[in-house]
């Protein structure tokens, strides 16, 4: 239980990070 507490903002920070990065990639690609 500890263990998924510690992990849980970094899941989120994860998935932050990835969907931020898709719509980054996703508009460079229209832009081209």
């Amino acid at each position: 239980m500890n263990k998924t507490i510690t992990t849980l903002p970094t899941t989120i920070k994860l998935v932050g990070i990835t969907a931020r990065n898709f719509k980054h990639t996703r508009d460079e690609s229209r832009n081209l």
